[in-house]
């Protein structure tokens, strides 16, 4: 039932359709022949990337010496050094995403 309506639906459209131009510089091969794009991070994202950077950083620093002035450690401590870590690794996705996606 799907398949006829589907073939009535798509027989309709080209019909309708109006046809190309036809272009003797012009194949369906020209997208294959592009460039690549290349995505670019912006300036802002740029910023964003450092702050978040910075303040990782600053979090791990206050932390390593919480834990040193204590001389314990705590379950608290082991989730929060966890956490930053696991902040640190989503960081470093966000950086490398642009570069991996072509």
């Amino acid at each position: 039932m799907m398949d006829t309506k589907d073939k009535e639906i798509a027989r309709l459209l080209q019909k309708d359709l109006p046809e190309a131009g036809k272009d003797a510089w012009f194949t369906r091969k020209v997208l294959n022949r592009l460039p690549r794009r290349h995505s670019q991070v912006s300036p802002v994202e740029w910023g964003c990337i450092i702050t978040v950077c910075l303040l990782l950083v600053a979090a791990f620093i206050i932390e390593s010496a919480n834990i040193m002035n204590s001389q314990q450690l705590f379950v608290r401590d082991i989730l929060i050094m966890a956490t930053l870590t696991m902040m640190s690794l989503g960081v470093a996705g966000w950086i490398i995403k642009p570069y991996i996606r072509n």
